[in-house]
């Protein structure tokens, strides 16, 4: 990363997170002479992310900062020739929603009661993660971004950017305060910082890594975008107000919502066509 800070340096920009964060990500996980990369290097490496689940949008976030890094490498000497200046994804970010996939509440419920496998201190904290992202259906940038003044244990609530207040689960409580007076301050090694959901190395966690930390040895995946989609389908298939679930979810728009309706009627339609078809 000490390329990224020369670079900085000499051109007096600063370069955005989730560009740090995904040319770390390169840099740590690749496994590759990072100077002697080839086009074809790169390509293998993008199908790695795809196999981990990453959306085609983080996977065109990825793309970007791995072309922005080059870049820094070949203004600063480091190498002669860019590797993938001419990459260009010809995937389509699509923003459908797939009801077929959705989780059902069942389901969601499996994934809530999983057990986290790996480092013990982590347990708690991936907990709380599961819990935000159903109980809340928050999505992953809300999630790295909450704050410890973000939430308000007394009264039950969580605020989310400023944006909205939503109210927390009373089985979410006792977990929050156990890991906020304890886990955490393991966690924090004793650095200072108000983010709630740390790393193993006190920072903030990238949003790319949600996906794969969270299915980490499962043979079920539970993306985070698909969950927020079912909580929200799930919370309209349950009869609540269309003003009221556009609330909950943050939605500038109330046709965004009105987009799960549509799809909630498409499939009582295709419900009573199979079980009571006109003759």
């Amino acid at each position: 990363m000490e390329v990224l800070k020369k670079w900085e340096l000499k051109h007096q920009k600063k370069i955005n997170n989730t560009y740090k964060n995904c040319i770390e990500n390169y840099v740590s996980n690749s496994n590759l002479n990072i100077t002697k990369a080839t086009y074809n290097d790169i390509i293998n490496y993008l199908s790695i992310l795809r196999k981990l689940g990453l959306s085609a949008y983080n996977i065109a976030n990825h793309v970007s900062a791995i072309k922005f890094y080059y870049s820094c490498l070949l203004d600063l000497n480091h190498i002669k020739n860019h590797p993938c200046k001419t990459l260009v994804l010809k995937d389509r970010i699509d923003k459908s929603i797939a009801v077929e996939t959705l989780y059902s509440k069942q389901e969601l419920e499996v994934f809530l009661k999983r057990e986290t496998k790996g480092i013990k201190l982590l347990e708690l904290r991936n907990k709380i993660m599961r819990q935000f992202l159903v109980y809340q259906g928050l999505t992953t940038s809300e999630l790295v971004g909450l704050k410890l003044t973000d939430l308000d244990l007394e009264n039950c609530t969580l605020s989310i950017k400023n944006s909205r207040i939503l109210t927390l689960e009373a089985k979410q409580l006792l977990p929050l305060q156990t890991y906020i007076l304890k886990d955490r301050e393991l966690l924090k090694k004793g650095k200072q910082t108000d983010v709630l959901v740390l790393s193993k190395t006190a920072k903030p966690l990238p949003t790319e890594t949600i996906n794969a930390m969270l299915n980490r040895n499962e043979n079920k995946k539970f993306t985070p975008q698909k969950i927020r989609q079912s909580v929200i389908y799930n919370l309209l298939k349950d009869g609540n107000d269309l003003r009221k679930v556009q609330l909950f979810a943050g939605h500038k728009c109330i046709t965004t919502t009105e987009q799960y309706k549509s799809c909630l009627l498409e499939e009582l339609r295709s419900q009573l066509e199979k079980h009571h078809p006109l003759r």
